[in-house]
């Protein structure tokens, strides 16, 4: 908090003391004919555009309308682009330097890097037509507070942040002329990483919920046999209290459950190392990023619903772990030079996405979806499988049944609904002789003396009328093998009957056909 109300007072100076000469000078803006003249104090030049501060107020004039005259006018044919970030300490030493070389290679720029004191590193992009040099990129790796820090005093021109900005510094940054840091445009998700509870390899534990982490970290479970494991005391490892990691941890796992950091927790300034500390104490716990995990043994966290989840790509990508954490890079509130910004427009590339993925880090590219194959329609059944289908199954018109009598054959009629012939009681007349289509000299298998004469036609037609399987009724002689019921005008076998039309008079049963083979 300090930091940053140090930081807002220091920016407000800054905006009202006047400029002293080495930083801003005097300048004259010429329109190109001539008619239109500008006088101001230079504040800036991007490569593209002019920042003056005139008596109209700061005023923005394009470099290709106008000609500038005095000292303070800067050279177009050999202006560098420069860029300072600053902040978080796994994305200046290990992300950051792997995208400025990539983009070099894509713009077809060469690359040098020169380091400087206190882990400083400078970048150096030259243009491979002329070896001019087209660009100066500055990384300063520290924590977030500093990368916020940096930004407020104008010591940096990006920041690099593991974490959103805190209410206080959106207060500072507000008070330093600074804007609403907040904003959607003024960050950048560069990629995304997650907050990871780490153990020894050979640590039994594998998984922990994020109320029983809390409380680790809060000093309440001291012993690893509380967690079901061996009954040895737990040793903390975190991160410095300024790196981004360890505020993000303790404002979503320790806040949420009204505790605080405990005594006793090994502190740390880079995730690696804390990773690596763990990974060699079988005893130990700490929390690292998911980049970071190294040798040691990722712990899967239990939500509030009873389901535990491990840090993986996917989870990551898809926000599944409950401690995602994205990596951030907030502009400032005034208009930097265009090669700068064509490197922040860079991050979205699939060049830039394949090396967030080697880096370690999770991407934000979704994964293409192949092709469904289109449905395959099944081919029409050719006429002469229709014909032989036809001649198998009861497809034709309906049959006209010859009545009891000697009348003609009365036509089909329409159809009757199916539920009035389920509700049909079977017939009970005296069974017709048979027609005279049947063989003449084939010998009837029943006689008119028979009780099949007078008694009711057999379970077949009842079934069919019901809609039930037929059964073949049970006679004194074997059946024959085949009964001519006129459907289709061929034989059927009874296994597979043809319905009976529904327009059968009720008085009437169909005409069979016997004849008795062998």
């Amino acid at each position: 908090m300090r930091s940053m109300l140090r930081a807002a007072i220091t920016a407000a100076l800054f905006a009202i003391l006047p400029l002293s000469p080495a930083i801003a000078q005097d300048v004259t803006l010429r329109s190109l004919d001539g008619s239109i003249e500008l006088d101001g104090t230079l504040i800036g030049f991007d490569g593209e555009f002019y920042r003056v501060d005139t008596i109209y107020g700061p005023l923005t004039v394009n470099a290709q309308g106008v000609s500038c005259l005095g000292p303070g006018c800067p050279d177009l044919e050999s202006f560098i682009a420069e860029a300072r970030f600053a902040g978080a300490r796994v994305m200046a030493d290990t992300l950051m330097p792997a995208l400025i070389e990539a983009f070099a290679r894509d713009r077809g720029m060469r690359v040098s890097r020169a380091l400087q004191p206190e882990g400083r590193s400078v970048f150096t992009l030259t243009r491979a037509s002329d070896n001019s040099i087209a660009a100066r990129f500055t990384l300063i790796p520290g924590t977030t507070d500093t990368g916020f820090e940096a930004l407020l005093n104008r010591d940096a021109d990006l920041a690099l942040a593991l974490r959103q900005p805190s209410e206080a510094e959106r207060d500072a940054a507000r008070l330093a002329d600074q804007g609403d840091i907040t904003l959607s445009q003024r960050a950048r998700v560069l990629a995304i990483d997650g907050l990871v509870a780490v153990t020894a390899p050979q640590n039994t534990l594998r998984e922990i919920t994020i109320p029983n982490l809390a409380q680790v970290f809060a000093g309440e479970i001291t012993n690893w046999a509380d967690l079901g494991g061996d009954d040895a005391s737990i040793a903390l490892h975190l991160m410095e209290d300024s790196s981004g990691l360890a505020q993000d941890f303790i404002n979503r796992v320790l806040l949420p459950e009204g505790l605080n950091l405990g005594p006793g927790i090994i502190r740390h300034t880079d995730p690696g190392d804390l990773a690596s500390a763990v990974a060699r104490d079988p005893y130990a716990i700490g929390v690292t990023s998911f980049a970071s995990v190294d040798n040691a043994r990722a712990l899967a966290l239990g939500g509030p619903c009873g389901f535990n989840q491990t840090a993986t790509h996917e989870s990551l990508k898809a926000e599944d772990y409950p401690l995602t954490a994205p990596l951030f890079v907030y502009t400032p509130a005034r208009r930097l030079p265009q090669l700068v910004r064509e490197f922040l427009a860079f991050f979205e590339s699939q060049t830039a996405e394949r090396v967030i993925r080697r880096a370690g880090f999770v991407n934000q590219s979704l994964p293409a979806t192949p092709p469904q194959p289109k449905a395959r329609a099944w081919p029409m059944p050719s006429k002469r499988r229709a014909r032989k289908s036809h001649s198998t199954t009861c497809n034709a018109s309906p049959p006209v049944w010859p009545a009891a009598s000697a009348s003609p054959q009365p036509s089909a009629s329409p159809p009757v609904p199916q539920t009035w012939i389920r509700s049909r009681v079977a017939p009970s007349p005296a069974w017709p002789a048979p027609s005279s289509r049947a063989n003449s000299t084939a010998k009837p298998w029943f006689s008119s003396a028979s009780p099949m004469a007078t008694a009711t036609p057999p379970p077949i037609f009842a079934s069919r009328e019901a809609g039930l399987r037929p059964s073949a009724p049970r006679l004194s002689r074997p059946p024959p093998p085949l009964i001519s019921t006129g459907c289709n005008s061929a034989s059927v076998p009874l296994a597979k009957p043809c319905p009976w039309p529904a327009t059968t008079p009720i008085g009437a049963a169909p005409s069979i056909a016997v004849s008795r083979s062998g």
